[in-house]
Formats: structure tokens, C-alpha cells, sequence
């Protein structure tokens, strides 16, 4: 798979994160078609009830309003979409850095990767090209 067939998805309550990780994707792989955003876990969860185009990278913050990151990563694990050989990745990004946290994402056999905010170039660069190389 090339850069540009990648769809990514961006899930995250603040909108200055959104727009900031959205440009650093799209300086690193000017190939990327788009960067999906959700402003939180519903709106996401709704999305991925009914898909509307093939994504293959989910970076997902923890602490959003209505459905947080835990509570749509419970109901993630339900959905036929993540489940079989070839599911999209699902990476957190957090700004938390809590023991029990990391704990608690160990539980969800769908993530790939926890990446601590402020999130560098060079760890979404690294995560993209991991899954490229997959």
C-alpha cells in the first residue's frame, strides 16, 4: 500500500490539535489524500456504523466530551469493522502519561501504539511508515 491510498482518521476534542497533527500528516506525506477529523467519540462511533470510505490509521485521543476515548475504544471492539485479520490500526494519543492508563490500553488487544501530546513529526512519521511497511 502507497501513502496515497492511505485514509486516516483523527479523533480529538480540541480543534488546534486537530488542524496542527492534520498539517504535520499532510507535510510528511504531501501524497496523503485527507486526514478525517471527529471532534469526539460519538461522532466517530456513528461513523463507524456506517462507513463511508476505507480507512486504515485511527489516532484517538482519551479525554473527549460525550464518548470518551476508553468508552468508543469498548464499543470499537464490537463492531465487525475492527474485528478480523485486517483491521484498521488504532493508536492513542494522549497527553496522559498515568501508569494506570498505559495499564488500561493494554487491555485493548485493537491498539497498536500509545503516543504521549505533544506528538512530534517524528513519531507520526514512525507510525505511518510502520503500517506502510505491515
Amino acid at each position: 500500500m502507497t501513502t496515497s491510498q492511505l485514509g486516516i482518521l483523527l479523533i480529538d476534542d480540541d480543534p488546534i490539535f486537530r488542524l496542527t497533527t492534520t498539517k504535520i500528516l499532510k507535510t510528511a506525506f504531501p501524497e496523503l489524500p485527507h486526514v478525517t477529523t471527529f471532534q469526539n467519540g460519538l461522532e466517530a462511533l456513528e461513523f463507524f456504523n456506517k462507513p463511508a470510505f476505507e480507512f486504515h490509521i485511527v489516532f484517538l485521543d482519551l479525554n473527549m466530551p460525550f464518548l470518551d476515548g476508553w468508552e468508543l475504544l469498548r464499543e470499537m471492539q464490537h463492531l465487525p469493522l475492527f474485528q478480523g485479520p485486517e483491521v484498521p490500526h488504532v493508536y492513542i494519543l494522549s497527553s496522559s502519561t498515568s501508569l494506570a492508563d498505559l495499564e488500561q490500553a493494554k487491555q485493548f488487544p485493537l491498539l497498536k501504539g500509545y503516543l504521549v501530546k505533544p506528538v512530534t513529526k517524528e513519531q507520526l512519521t514512525e507510525t505511518m511508515n510502520a503500517y506502510l511497511e505491515a
